[in-house]
């Protein structure tokens, strides 16, 4: 009897274990294209932009700048928008656009050169870029219509960078039951008489 039941517990930690790989799994693979990124740029003699701004899926799904005069986030009215130019006119190359806009026409536009497929916040361009249809478009700030603003304030980026955020990860169901499972380990051996 005991050489039944040895085998039957030694299948049954198969199956779950098994099950709670395929549970991980499932978990990993839902938050694995949402990528927070921390951004600081330098505008050209006017001053610096930071914040973070969150990919996923091919949207930006939250974001919030420091500029100068500004901050630019949803609950001041800004709203984000990503173009592709696969690739522009010139440079013919592959550009990442994001857009953050305002109803007032005011603008923070970041351009990265590199597929969507592949963007890790690396690459940020500073030169124009002209899309295969419209106007060119360079990475940059504009401020004229809101208060803070004063007249007018514009600027282009003479530098910047989006370096991704190290998430922490919060344990896991399997982390969890692997662990349950250790403790379970002496009343293992003491029924199999080990």
């Amino acid at each position: 009897m005991t050489k039944k039941f040895s085998s039957s517990f030694g299948c049954f930690f198969g199956v779950v274990i098994l099950a709670g790989l395929f549970a991980l799994a499932a978990s990993g693979s839902a938050q694995a294209g949402s990528i927070t990124y921390k951004f600081s740029g330098d505008l050209v003699g006017v001053g610096t932009v930071t914040g973070q701004f969150t990919l996923n899926s091919g949207a930006v799904t939250a974001f919030d700048f420091m500029s100068p005069v500004a901050t630019i986030d949803p609950s001041n009215g800004w709203f984000a928008s990503v173009s592709l130019y696969t690739p522009a006119f010139s440079p013919n190359k592959d550009f990442v656009d994001l857009s953050f806009l305002d109803t007032d026409n005011d603008f923070l536009n970041l351009i990265f050169e590199t597929p969507l497929s592949s963007f890790n916040g690396s690459n940020f361009f500073v030169s124009p870029v002209q899309p295969t249809s419209g106007s060119e478009t360079q990475a940059g700030f504009q401020c004229s219509f809101r208060p803070q603003c004063g007249d007018s304030f514009e600027g282009v980026f003479s530098s910047g960078s989006a370096t991704p955020l190290t998430a922490t990860p919060e344990p896991s169901s399997l982390l969890l039951f692997g662990t349950s499972l250790l403790g379970l380990a002496p009343f293992r051996r003491k029924l199999l008489g080990q």
